[in-house]
């Protein structure tokens, strides 16, 4: 069963990926320790002792809680204990409800555009993960980390190519139906996980691409793009039937 009031109370306090394997996929597994937890996962001394607590519950369970023909498990998500979890969790919504609702969702998407997004390769990992990485691996999340801000700092610039004087900035309502959704949509969930962010890269380099060829001089840029079709991505209000055709 899906443990409700305990991923409640992980959505309380989890800002970044590197939470989400120790204290959600290896739930059941592994015992958990109230050391591992950051700072931001209590509001109070008594907050702290509570989560203890239930850590030491979830970590010894009640013998002969199963089935004789069923192992004992070394750990166990009680119902009672994932109920308790889901009461400290409102609790701490009650008293935050701005953190909650604003501050963790805007932490959770910036971390979420920013990531390295290495998954898959060699040297794939965070870039706060610093001190236990080999000096190569910091080099490539280093890179990765620059290419992102490049590529944001782009598609902006492309953005602001497409400004028009009057009328709707077609190009730049469909980039933020593209983006928001999907990114406000993850900033909601207690894993907030990069790979899926991954589908949005194509719509940010073809705004870098709008950018840059704003940028260029004419001579420049002809040479990469046509200049009909710059004028007409530029201002979408000169598309003509003859210009699809």
């Amino acid at each position: 069963t899906e443990e409700i009031g305990y991923l409640s109370w992980l959505a309380t306090w989890v800002d970044d990926y590197r939470y989400v394997p120790h204290f959600e996929w290896e739930l059941g597994s592994r015992p958990l320790s109230v050391r591992e937890l950051p700072a931001t996962a209590f509001d109070s001394s008594d907050d702290k002792q509570r989560v203890t607590n239930l850590l030491f519950r979830y970590n010894h369970p009640t013998p002969g809680a199963l089935l004789a023909s069923q192992p004992e498990p070394l750990v166990r998500m009680t119902p009672g204990i994932d109920a308790d979890f889901g009461v400290l969790a409102q609790q701490r919504i009650a008293r935050h409800p701005l953190r909650h609702f604003v501050v963790l969702p805007l932490r959770r998407a910036f971390g979420l555009w920013f990531d390295t997004h290495s998954d898959y390769y060699p040297f794939a990992g965070e870039l706060q993960d610093w001190q236990r990485a080999s000096p190569t691996t910091r080099v490539w999340r280093a890179l990765f980390v620059a290419l992102i801000w490049a590529y944001t700092i782009g598609a902006v610039c492309g953005l602001l190519a497409t400004r028009r004087r009057s009328g709707p900035n077609l190009v730049a309502w469909f980039a933020a139906l593209i983006v928001l959704p999907r990114l406000g949509l993850l900033s909601r969930l207690e894993n907030p996980e990069p790979r899926y962010l991954v589908e949005l890269i194509p719509c940010v380099v073809s705004l870098c691409a709008l950018g840059l060829s704003a940028g260029l001089p004419a001579t420049v840029r002809g040479l990469f793009v046509p200049r009909r079709l710059c004028r007409t991505v530029t201002h979408p209000s000169r598309i003509r039937p003859e210009t699809i055709a």
